[in-house]
């Protein structure tokens, strides 16, 4: 009973599916009514001149839009560069200066320092020849107390000790040998003029004047 209503269902169902297929369509027929609608032509709507101008006005407004943006951009880039650019050179700027015023600041000081060597040098020079020269000058030997005067007072007539002792062993050898007198008088008033005010040099004056005849 059973094994009958299972083959007559099958029967049922292979008649529905060759009545499916007798309705689908063979692939020729697919192909003649794809061929058939391909082959249609296609028509669009032409745009009137109006609608040519308004597109050739929109796409020219987006250029320049696009253009003013462009522009835009590039400014604002060179901007930052600049700034970066100045800030940058600025701070090598700052550096160099620092460093060439330390560069100044260490030659000052090296100067300075040679500066103070020197006047050393120079005052041992000076004591050097003035104890040499008063030295015979004490002894009345005024020709070697003026050779030593004379060492430094070329270079160090400017320094009131020197230009008094030298002209002092003018005096002494005026007075007491009589001897290039007309040189004291220049001495003299050379020692006046730079050094009038000193005692000392009022008194070498009065003593050349009350004894050079």
């Amino acid at each position: 009973m059973s094994f009958g209503g299972s083959v007559a269902a099958m029967i049922s169902s292979m008649k529905n599916n060759r009545k499916l297929l007798s309705q689908r369509k063979t692939f020729k027929d697919q192909k003649k009514d794809s061929r058939f609608r391909i082959g249609k032509a296609l028509k669009f709507k032409e745009p009137s001149n109006a609608d040519l101008l308004k597109i050739k006005e929109r796409i020219r407004a987006k250029a320049i839009r696009q253009r003013r943006i462009n522009t835009v951009i590039i400014l604002v880039v060179v901007l930052v560069v600049s700034y970066l650019g100045v800030s940058f050179l600025g701070k090598v700027d700052d550096k160099y200066r620092e460093i060439h015023t330390r560069e100044l600041e260490e030659k000052e000081a090296m100067l300075l320092k040679i500066k103070e060597e020197n006047e050393e040098e120079r005052e041992e020079l000076i004591v050097y020849f003035l104890n040499h020269g008063y030295e015979c000058l004490s002894q009345e030997k005024y020709y070697y107390a003026k050779y030593y005067f004379k060492q430094i007072y070329d270079s160090e007539k400017d320094d009131y000790r020197v230009a008094l002792a030298y002209t002092r062993s003018y005096v002494y050898d005026c007075i007491n040998n009589k001897r290039e007198c007309e040189n004291t008088k220049l001495l003299i008033d050379r020692l006046k003029t730079k050094f009038g005010d000193k005692l000392e040099v009022a008194e070498l004056n009065l003593l050349y004047t009350e004894h050079k005849y």
